[in-house]
């Protein structure tokens, strides 16, 4: 399976990809993991069945097979007596054929099978018992036994100096480089008043904090310190960095650092190795972090912090759209988030939006971009619905149900050949039992429950396989809800239930993706799983002030042109701000025009990119201001459902140069 084909060519195949199928899905996939969770093994499996393989080249049987139970095994060496399927195991030079396994002599089962067992006991007793134990003692002694390194150390791997035994072998050293460079990481967490965003948007902005190793450093090294590699042009390490909060938490907050060594959550010792940050500063920085202060007693402060970040929970509403949402720019992700907005007179209410957020946490928001997720969900599904009710025609239905019929087809072949195989292997078993042959009670235990697991298997392969040839597929779920939507009419709330609604989204939804265009507009490009829709594009409008931060370029434009510049001007300036923000700002800076008021032609709550796209839309300020709330503008249907991110964003771009 994961050889590569020179050994089948020296065993006299010839070379022709019909004659060789090499499979390299298996790669790094345990071999623990039954036969239908791993891919490789699954294609091998259908080529058997259908009878175009009829050998099978493994490198080790160990690569098939490392579980306690011979459950899968079993059931593999039936399909290929089945099948009349051969497994043929080269030497360790691929110089010659060590074994070929035909598993309809019973000489050869019970060889693989003792070839299994023994691939789960070297699990069992080496890699369990022996490597892990020993990685256990090394741990409990304050010793470095292969995991990840803390900043600021190497390890010394020396067994001997001079001749006589290393006191210090595999104990931590600093390594001064990067251990200056965490002393000043601590100074700057002070200096920041230990505000972790700020430090960590400061080390967003450096190319890398810490540099790469020096060439004398062991090579196992360079790969073990645990923080994020940051790469040049040929792949080879640069230097290493922090990218989230958690991390520079842990870095800071690592108690390794002033000497102490942990293992497996416990203290083993308070003097392990020489310490490279001064106690005191180091006890600073973690008793702003870490729940539990140095001597092990309760940090009152930052438990305190923690539960006023509680976070609020309100049911009253549940966004049908969370998690089917991306953002046009894969740097960002759009999650769901609420927000308590004071009333004068009336109990706190709980909005929830859908916000933009930099998938680094340290780059902080998309320009605070949140749009509320009742006005998207009610566009959506205005939109939703009406195309559900217009689907009068089903001419591809059949081509989308074929091709879908053959995958559950094929998923259901697959299933009848392990389970095929599971019933013959529990008969055989069931028989041997049965014979009597067998008299030692430690066994027959260990028989029976061998036999019980793989009873449990086949059930569970035969619930799989009823779900499956019972379930409708999608084309015909889609099929079925166009039907019922069609004849429901403007009642379609009375016949769909709140809860059905996310499967019908599911059934029809590949993906969602939101642009913003500008402050008060967002695209909302839809990629829908029926071939007949392909993809609808829609330009809604987002109630509501914006509050878009600010940038300091912003404001230096502001200071510099507003008490002189004409007002036609300072839009073209400042295309994000309205008339509205840039007086208020003004106000707060001190500055004051001549004239206070704005020209007619020109919005006053709307900025110059929202007033272009109004333009192109062919809605007025008055229309969007007379009624609150999200809405529609636009519709662009159907697309090509081939078209791509990438596409679409350029062809929008190039369509505002056009205006």
């Amino acid at each position: 399976m994961q050889l590569d084909r020179r050994f089948a060519l020296f065993c006299g195949w010839s070379d022709d990809d019909k004659m060789i199928i090499v499979e390299k899905d298996d790669l790094g996939v345990s071999g623990q993991l039954r036969m239908d969770e791993r891919l490789a093994f699954v294609k091998m499996l259908r080529n058997i069945a259908s009878g175009r393989i009829k050998a099978v080249i493994v490198a080790n049987i160990s690569r098939f097979f490392r579980r306690k139970w011979n459950d899968e095994a079993e059931k593999f060496m039936q399909i290929c007596d089945t099948y009349g399927v051969k497994v043929i195991i080269p030497n360790a030079q691929r110089t010659a054929i060590k074994s070929v396994y035909d598993f309809s002599k019973s000489s050869d089962i019970q060889q693989f099978r003792r070839e299994c067992e023994e691939a789960w006991k070297y699990l069992e007793n080496h890699v369990y018992g022996t490597m892990l134990a020993a990685q256990d003692v090394l741990g409990q002694i304050g010793r470095w036994g292969g995991w990840n390194l803390p900043p600021g150390y190497i390890v010394d791997r020396r067994e001997k100096i001079d001749g006589e035994l290393n006191p210090n072998y595999r104990l931590y050293i600093p390594y001064q480089p990067h251990a200056e460079i965490l002393d000043r990481l601590h100074d700057r967490y002070w200096e920041l008043n230990f505000n972790t965003m700020a430090l960590l948007r400061e080390i967003a902005r450096r190319e890398y904090l810490f540099p790469a190793f020096e060439p004398w450093v062991d090579k196992e090294f360079h790969t073990k310190l645990c923080l994020t590699r940051v790469l040049d042009d040929r792949g080879k390490i640069k230097g290493y960095t922090i990218t989230s909060d958690h991390g520079l938490r842990s870095v800071l907050s690592n108690v390794m650092s002033i000497g102490y060594c942990m293992w497996k959550g416990e203290l083993v010792s308070t003097e392990n190795h020489e310490a490279i940050i001064d106690y005191n500063k180091f006890a600073m920085s973690y008793n702003h972090i870490s729940a539990t202060r140095l001597d092990g007693t309760p940090n009152e402060w930052v438990l305190g912090r923690r539960s006023s970040y509680a976070k609020k929970h309100n049911p009253a509403y549940a966004a049908i759209l969370d998690g089917k949402l991306q953002a046009s720019d894969p740097g960002y992700r759009i999650n769901q988030c609420p927000k308590l907005m004071k009333q004068k007179e009336r109990p706190t209410k709980i909005e929830r939006y859908y916000g933009f957020f930099k998938r680094r946490r340290s780059e902080g928001f998309a320009s605070k971009y949140m749009i509320l997720s009742n006005d998207v969900d009610r566009i959506f599904l205005d939109h939703f619905i009406m195309r559900l009710q217009q689907a009068d025609e089903f001419e591809n239905f059949l081509d989308a149900e074929k091709a879908e019929l053959q995958t559950q087809a094929q998923m259901l072949l697959d299933l009848d050949v392990q389970i095929d195989a599971a019933r013959k292997a529990l008969a055989l078993k069931k028989a041997y039992l049965k014979s009597g042959k067998i008299k030692n009670l430690d066994l027959l235990e260990e028989l029976d429950a061998d036999y019980t697991i793989q009873q449990e298997d086949l059930a569970r392969m035969e619930r799989q396989r009823e779900r499956i040839s019972s379930s409708k597929t999608p084309a015909q779920q889609r099929r079925s809800y166009k039907q019922m939507m069609r004849e429901a009419g403007t009642c379609w709330n009375e016949v769909v239930i709140p809860d059905e609604l996310p499967l019908m989204i599911e059934a029809f939804v590949d993906t969602i993706v939101i642009e913003p265009l500008s402050p008060h507009f967002y695209a909302m490009r839809i990629q829908w799983s029926d071939p007949e829709w392909g993809i609808d594009e829609l330009t809604c409008y987002r109630d509501g002030s914006p509050s878009i931060r600010w940038t300091t370029e912003e404001l230096d434009i502001l200071r510099d042109r507003y008490e002189k510049s004409p007002m036609e001007e300072l839009f073209q300036l400042l295309p994000r701000r309205n008339y509205v923000s840039q007086q208020r700002q003004a106000e707060v800076l001190g500055l004051r025009r001549q004239y206070q008021f704005c020209p007619r032609h020109l919005p006053k709550a709307f900025c110059l990119q929202d007033w272009e796209i109004m333009q192109q839309c062919g809605v007025t300020e008055e229309e969007l201001l007379i009624s609150k709330g999200g809405r529609l503008v636009t519709l662009a249907l159907p697309m090509d459902a081939s078209f791509s991110n990438s596409n679409w964003s350029q062809v929008r771009s190039g369509r505002r140069a056009a205006n």
